[in-house]
């Protein structure tokens, strides 16, 4: 009961979390990939905090491939899913796993 009245007043949700930066130069093309997931802590549903990301891995191409970015998409939301289960006891309860990812492209 206790770790129900904790869940509704303090969570943590975490996202898969995938960053492309294009830059386009004037001789070549180059794009960047980060991969990984995002978590944020929020009290009464109310975001507390701002949102801190962990990066599992970079790719520099010179290329952006939609294909390779929808992998990595997934191999992200595996990076959120074994964070979250990394977590054990009471803590576990507090944390959901929301399954649409963040795609940035700054």
């Amino acid at each position: 009961m206790r770790i129900e009245e904790q869940k509704q007043s303090f969570s943590i949700e975490v996202r898969p979390f995938v960053s492309k930066v294009l830059d386009e130069g004037l001789f070549r093309t180059t794009a960047s990939v980060k991969v990984g997931y995002q978590y944020q802590m929020f009290v009464h549903g109310v975001p507390c905090f701002d949102p801190h990301l962990v990066i599992e891995e970079e790719y520099e191409t010179k290329k952006t491939d939609e294909e390779k970015i929808e992998r990595l998409t997934k191999k992200a939301l595996k990076f959120a899913e074994a964070a979250v289960s990394a977590k054990s006891g009471a803590a576990k309860a507090l944390i959901s796993l929301v399954r649409n990812p963040i795609l940035s492209d700054k």
